[in-house]
């Protein structure tokens, strides 16, 4: 099942398998950045990383092939960045 979840700070996107499927990022008005990665702690394992341009005008970021997969969980750290909304297909 397709799911969209957005975050406005640092946290768990999703918690377990899934294939992230695409991105939908706003920027505040400084350059922002945005990590996914698979999992917690020292074992994680980043899989992505997008950087926003300072313009403040959102955009969409799709993801061929199928998307990424994490195995684990879905940990998104955002910097400079007022709200990221993350697609992705559930894998339970």
């Amino acid at each position: 099942m397709i799911h969209a979840i957005t975050l406005t700070a640092t946290g768990t996107v999703h918690d377990g398998g899934c294939r992230v499927l695409g991105l939908h990022v706003t920027p505040d008005d400084s350059a922002g950045t945005v990590v996914l990665e698979d999992g917690e702690g020292e074992a994680a394992v980043s899989r992505l990383e997008i950087h926003a341009a300072a313009s403040g005008a959102s955009h969409s970021v799709q993801i061929p092939g199928g998307g990424i997969l994490f195995l684990h969980s879905v940990e998104a750290t955002i910097q400079d960045v007022s709200a990221v909304t993350v697609f992705l297909d559930d894998l339970s």
